[in-house]
């Protein structure tokens, strides 16, 4: 299968203000998918090192990401959210809006639940 009959069968509704878990998840499996989730996500082994040495290795690999990765990495995440969801994701760094949107999106998940 190529990957342009790949992107015609995906589907899943665009970033909206009710929608964020599924969203997040559906978003998560084709940046895996695709092999962007690194640029969102820097998982590094916490075991036996210090908070320094943390930092030390995340810096590590995000000097390691290249810009063309950066850019698709973003490009995606940015087709799929609606118009009205762009004033969160306007940074240029994917980490940073995963982390906004999770904010941004939570609170109004709590703040509606909390309204009921």
């Amino acid at each position: 299968m190529t990957d342009n009959s790949r992107d015609v069968r995906l589907h899943f509704p665009l970033l909206s203000n009710t929608n964020y878990l599924e969203w997040s998840m559906q978003m998560k499996a084709e940046l895996i998918e695709k092999g962007l989730w690194k640029q969102v996500y820097m998982e590094v082994d916490g075991t036996g090192k210090t908070s320094e040495e943390i930092v030390d290795k995340q810096t590590e690999l995000a000097a390691k990401q290249t810009v063309k990765k950066r850019a698709e990495t973003w490009a995606k995440m940015i087709q799929w959210v609606e118009t009205l969801q762009l004033v969160h994701p306007h940074e240029w760094n994917s980490m940073v809006i995963w982390e906004k949107l999770v904010v941004v999106h939570r609170a109004q998940g709590l703040a509606t639940q909390l309204a009921k």
